[in-house]
Order: structure tokens, then sequence, then C-alpha cells
């Protein structure tokens, strides 16, 4: 059985029943203050309109599926561009983006405008990842030299060793990884130029199957909005990029 998550229920209140999975800091069943900081906007975007929600953690592909075919009222954290996610879905706003950057150290800055300025540099990337089409052709040109990873947190232990100038990663799992995995010392090592990559945007879907999806999406957006005006979905990123959902802080 799935772990389900509330927070400030109203008993008297409609409830939405969403599927999630784990992909820290956006989502997570036991690791993250508030399931994580896209479960805290979703949660309190409807919480805004008086709708409770209900989380089903699952793997990602189940997660999907379980939405797909009306077993659950929706799934969180898909990314709203998928072909199969239009069809099949009502789609929200965009609730969170996945800016991807490059990290380097601080005593050896990476200072960039164009992917002429990564010339001869020392990149790794995770086997498998897209960084963009700008990214990937200059990759082809051979622009830059490539190291391929398994998983990003090898990239990060060749960058302290100074095996890479550059680590290129999603922001938000980045700066969660380092936080999380690495002592203090060598985390405040890290940085990331601001410039992006590529940007993808994930958003919460709606099966178009069941007959209240199309009223859902349009409630969910109404309080998306009202929390970005009341600042607070400003302030939740500002928290979790600051380390604040880890569960030990």
């Amino acid at each position: 059985m799935p772990f389900v998550g509330f927070q400030s229920i109203n008993l008297n209140a409609e409830t939405v029943r969403l599927t999630s999975g784990e992909w820290a800091p956006f989502t997570s069943e036991h690791t993250l203050k508030h399931n994580g900081l896209v479960s805290r906007i979703v949660r309190d975007s409807f919480a805004l309109e008086g709708i409770n929600v209900e989380f089903g953690y699952f793997p990602w592909k189940r997660s999907l599926r379980l939405a797909r075919e009306g077993r659950w009222d929706g799934s969180v954290g898909w990314a709203i561009t998928r072909p199969d996610i239009q069809e099949d879905f009502y789609i929200s706003d965009a609730t969170n983006s996945i800016p991807k950057v490059l990290f380097s150290l601080k005593e050896k800055p990476l200072i960039w405008d164009s992917m002429a300025d990564l010339k001869n540099k020392q990149i790794g990337i995770t086997d498998g990842y897209f960084y963009g089409d700008m990214f990937e052709e200059a990759k082809n040109n051979k622009l830059f030299k490539v190291q391929y990873v398994s998983t990003e947190r090898l990239n990060i232990t060749k960058l302290l060793g100074g095996r890479m100038d550059a680590v290129a990663m999603g922001m938000d799992p980045g700066l969660y990884m380092i936080k999380k995995d690495l002592p203090a010392d060598q985390a405040d090592r890290i940085t990331y130029h601001p410039r992006l990559l590529a940007e993808t945007f994930q958003g919460v879907v709606f099966p178009k199957k069941l007959e209240r999806s199309a009223r859902l999406v349009k409630t969910f957006n109404k309080g998306l909005n009202r929390l970005k005006a009341s600042g607070k979905y400003d302030q939740y990123f500002a928290e979790s990029r600051a380390g604040l959902y880890l569960l030990e802080n």
C-alpha cells in the first residue's frame, strides 16, 4: 500500500487523490518535509480553494498509469509538453520548472555567456540525460570535452577532485544532492552559473476520462495563481534551495 500524506485537513471539504513518486527535492514519501517542494505547492494551491489533497506514492510508471486509468484523480510531476500526456490528460499550469545549469568549484568559477566560452573545457554529464539542443549541438561538434558517468553523484566526486571544469545538472536536484550528501566544507566549495542550458516545465495532470477533471484543473490553476500572488510560491522555492526541507535540519 502507498503512503498517504495529509496536511491541514478540512473534514468537510472535497478531496483530490493524486499519485506521485520519489524525486527529491520535488516529491518524496518520507525523506523531505512537506513531502517535498512540489507536493507542498500542490497541496497548498488546492487548500486555498478549499480542497484537500491525498498523495499516493508509487513507482513513476505505475503512478502515471493509475491516473490515466482513472483509478486516482490525477498525478504530480509530469512534463507538460509530452504528447502522450497532452492526449490523455488535462494539464495544469506549471507547478515548477527544472532549469539545467553548470556547476563548478568556487575556487575555479566557470564564467560563460555562449557555448564558445566552454571551448576545451572538461564537462561531466550523466549518460542518457538531455541538456538542451544548444548543449547537444556543441557536444556533437566537440567544442568541449565530455565525460559520461552513470550517476550525478559520481560527477560531483570528479568535480571536487579537480577532474572536471563543470558538471551539468538540474539546478534543484543538484543543490539537494550537494546539501544532503556532502560534508559542509565540501558542499561550500561548489557553486553554479545562473545561465541556463535548458529548462523544462512540470504540472499536475488530470485524466480526461474522469468527469470532474476539467473543473479540478481550473480550480487548481486558480489556487496556484493565488499562492504565487501571496509570495508563498517563491518562498517555498527559496526554502527548498536553502536545504530547509531536509528532515535532519
